[in-house]
């Protein structure tokens, strides 16, 4: 039994039928590709021989009595693989808009508390004769990193299927506690926390201190913080349907634009993210005064301690230059807010945010993410933020899912109250794949702030030509 950690719990508590708190991926694979064939059985093969790689998907939460600790996994005794492995087909013609349409419907259903939370979904019956994979898996299992860590152990990089070794020690089910038990740790970890407390006070003063500093000392630069962001049509409340698109975008084109620029990729990408947002918000004669304020996931996670399936992140915020009609600056800006970002990321530190998350209760975490998603849609309080962004690295070679070529590999992130837009990248081979997942109702049009990135990036590409500097 294992107790999940303040930031694990944090996205329990905002789960909700309109906002599930679930991560997933879709892949399209070539079966074509596949030396000895590829078909669900092989799949599910797959998954039997590599389950003890990944300890997570046979673990379901335990509650402790009136939410007043955070919960605990355990590893399910009634854990039923088939339940998780799911099959389905498009109607003819299989186009891409209907597995759009089918995609959202099925990221858009909640997992079930009371079995691991996660499902596999492949989908055939595409009319260019690929297949769909689609894995879902909870916030409160994964962030980012761990995230990938625990898909690559079911990738390959080959056709042929890597044969893993097998668990040491046979896999042993838990009877999940009595609720004395759970009540009894529960106090125990209650008699520890005035002395928690007393250590993380000192350090969250430091470290306001040290903020306070470093804006005093550079005059009006700062790191963002949360409720700067001006009201957006972005900032309202969601509904449980989502829409979504999936363009992919050249890395070698953001690599020459970071070369001619002597910025980063990922300014690049926000670059283009808030050049794409800035010309959809003028389309709808909605454009802020002040820039667009993104929150950017940051893993905080050692690089020893990727494979641990918790959540070790932690957030900076980065305005998008939406306020700026020309390119370059608005790409200029974007580098010195990342860079102050990163400097305040610095100074707050890896564990500040999940120490204090660690210790407030699942109850009071609740309550609280509820009222801060109501005082901002409501408009009584500015919004946190605008939009989250973010950008995980990924391989440069091909991978292979039960001996299928991998031809693309989409992120679909979440979108919570306040927050209407997630724009999510992977980078894969040469490519990177975006996952814009929105809700349905605030951005209904989402296919067309992906044009939009299309068209960022065909324009910085001719700015990063005309300056001579690119690679």
């Amino acid at each position: 039994m294992q107790q999940l950690g303040g930031i694990d719990s944090l996205f329990l508590s905002m789960d909700s039928s309109r906002h599930p708190m679930h991560l997933a991926s879709l892949m399209l694979v070539d079966p074509n590709s596949a030396p000895d064939g590829f078909s669900f059985d092989k799949v599910r093969q797959l998954y039997e021989a590599r389950l003890h790689l990944v300890p997570p998907l046979r673990r379901r939460l335990v509650y402790v009595p009136g939410n007043l600790d955070h919960p605990y996994w355990i590893e399910d005794p009634d854990f039923d693989l088939e339940y998780h492995l799911r099959h389905r087909a498009l109607p003819a013609p299989g186009s891409e808009k209907q597995l759009l349409e089918l995609v959202c419907h099925l990221f858009a259903r909640p997992l079930d508390r009371g079995r691991p939370l996660w499902e596999y979904y492949q989908i055939e019956g595409l009319e260019d004769g690929r297949v769909a994979l689609l894995v879902k898996i909870h916030h409160a299992c994964i962030d980012g990193v761990s995230g990938a860590e625990i898909l690559a152990n079911f990738l390959d990089l080959t056709p042929k299927m890597r044969k893993v070794r097998a668990a040491k020690e046979p896999w042993v089910p838990e009877t999940p506690p009595n609720p004395l038990d759970l009540m009894s740790r529960t106090v125990g970890n209650y008699m520890t926390k005035p002395l928690r407390s007393l250590e993380i006070l000192p350090r969250t003063m430091a470290t306001a201190f040290n903020l306070s500093a470093m804006a005093f000392g550079s005059g009006i630069a700062r790191p963002n913080a949360p409720f700067e962001a001006p009201p957006s049509i972005f900032n309202k409340s969601v509904t449980p349907h989502r829409a979504a698109a999936f363009p992919t975008l050249s890395l070698a084109d953001a690599k020459a634009i970071k070369s001619a620029f002597g910025v980063t990729v990922n300014d690049v990408v926000m670059a283009i993210c808030g050049t794409a947002l800035r010309r959809y918000c003028l389309d709808k004669d909605a454009l802020p005064e002040q820039p667009l304020l993104a929150i950017v996931p940051v893993s905080v996670r050692p690089d020893d301690d990727k494979a641990q399936p918790n959540n070790q992140i932690s957030f900076m915020f980065c305005p998008l230059g939406t306020h700026l009609e020309d390119p370059v600056e608005r790409l200029q800006a974007i580098k010195q807010g990342n860079d102050l970002g990163k400097a305040g990321q610095r100074m707050i530190g890896a564990d500040l945010l999940q120490d204090w998350t660690q210790f407030t209760t699942p109850a009071v975490l609740a309550r609280a993410t509820q009222a801060i998603s109501l005082l901002t849609t409501q408009q009584s309080l500015r919004p946190m933020f605008n939009v989250v962004i973010s950008n995980v690295p990924g391989p440069r070679f091909p991978l292979y899912w039960a001996g299928a070529r991998v031809e693309s590999l989409h992120p679909i992130p979440v979108t919570i109250d306040g927050a209407g837009l997630n724009m999510t990248v992977v980078s894969y081979e040469d490519r990177m794949h975006f996952g814009l997942v929105a809700d349905r109702g605030t951005v209904p049009d989402v296919e067309v702030i992906a044009d939009y990135l299309t068209q960022a990036m065909a324009d910085y590409v001719k700015l990063a030509a005309a300056s001579g500097k690119a690679a």
